[in-house]
């Protein structure tokens, strides 16, 4: 999937559809005991110039390989990547069953400092009762 938005940065490409096709795309490795990681995406298109999209990406591949390692054998549930714009705003929220952030999913800080370079925004992390997500708001990126 990474290849589909490295092209360019001043190309500009939709960040939902690519993360339709890493939801849809996702590779399964679980063995046969095990449950398989489901992805939904939601929310707004978000066309952004190609490297800051390839970033964001990147941050969500990393978030999604951490959840994977992380979650219990046997657990259920989806991940749910919701995508707001509101103005120049622009809002990425990630989420998980709680039940599978035993504080073990830990996200690479060489790619989150990666991100927070070419995509200048605000991460949160949260776990409540029922989930764990971050969220990450950052203005709208334009191109090199």
């Amino acid at each position: 999937v990474q290849g589909d938005v490295s092209e360019e940065s001043s190309t500009a490409v939709d960040l939902k559809d690519i993360l339709l096709r890493l939801a849809y795309d996702w590779p399964r490795r679980e063995d046969e005991t095990s449950t398989p990681l489901l992805i939904r995406v939601i929310g707004a298109r978000l066309v952004l110039p190609a490297r800051p999209a390839t970033a964001l990406v990147l941050l969500i591949q990393e978030y999604l390989n951490a959840t994977f390692t992380a979650r219990p054998p046997g657990a259920t549930g989806e991940v749910t990547i919701a995508l707001q714009q509101v103005g120049r705003d622009h809002i990425l929220d990630i989420t998980c069953p709680a039940a599978w952030n035993t504080g073990r999913v830990e996200i690479n800080h060489a790619i989150l400092e990666m991100v927070t370079q070419i995509v200048p925004g605000d991460l949160r992390e949260t776990t409540g009762e029922t989930e764990h997500s971050i969220r990450y708001h950052f203005k709208r990126p334009t191109a090199d």
